[in-house]
Formats: structure tokens, sequence, C-alpha cells
């Protein structure tokens, strides 16, 4: 999967405007997440690609989480060209409803 990226500079800033929802449905029907999971997986999924971005030719970013908490590891890796792919462990995991549902 693609994602959009544009980019851009100011004065003060760079800049980074990323459309991965597509890369996101992807992974939510590969993994078959939760909506906690796939909250966090999303995340890591777009800073993956933010992050490779900044990378010339073949080579390739690796991002690794390692936690206690309930999804206890992610991985992602993604090129220069804007394309990603990942792993995440407990793709079920999920918080508890608040009591005020």
């Amino acid at each position: 999967m693609k994602s959009r990226i544009i980019r851009g500079a100011s004065k003060n800033a760079r800049f980074f405007l990323a459309d991965t929802t597509e890369i996101v449905q992807k992974a939510l029907d590969i993994h078959e997440c939760s909506p906690t999971s796939i909250a966090a997986f999303g995340r890591f999924l777009t800073a993956g690609v933010i992050m490779g971005m900044s990378l010339k030719g073949d080579d390739l970013l690796t991002l690794i989480t390692s936690t206690d908490g309930l999804v206890p590891q992610m991985t992602v890796t993604a090129n220069g060209k804007g394309e990603v792919k990942g792993y995440l462990a407990n793709p079920q995991a999920d918080l508890p409803p608040r009591p005020t549902g």
C-alpha cells in the first residue's frame, strides 16, 4: 500500500501532511484489529511513513516497540517511497469500557 505525503518548510519549521487512510484500512483488514489496537498501530504506521520519507535509495527504516501494555510489540518497516508494512502482537487487545459506557 502507498500513502500520500505532502512535505513543506516555512521560515521556522518543516512539516509533513500524511494521508495514510488506505494503509491503516489495509492493516485493519489483514490483522482484524480491535479499535484500541488499530488506533495505536495506525499511528505507528504513520510515524514510519513520515520518518521513512527522509531515506534515500533502497534504504529501509525499522521501528520496534516492546512494552508490557495491551499491545506488547509492534514492528514497522518503511522506505523512502512512502511504502510501509508492519506487524503487531495481540491485535485483539481492547480497553475495557468506561463506567459511563
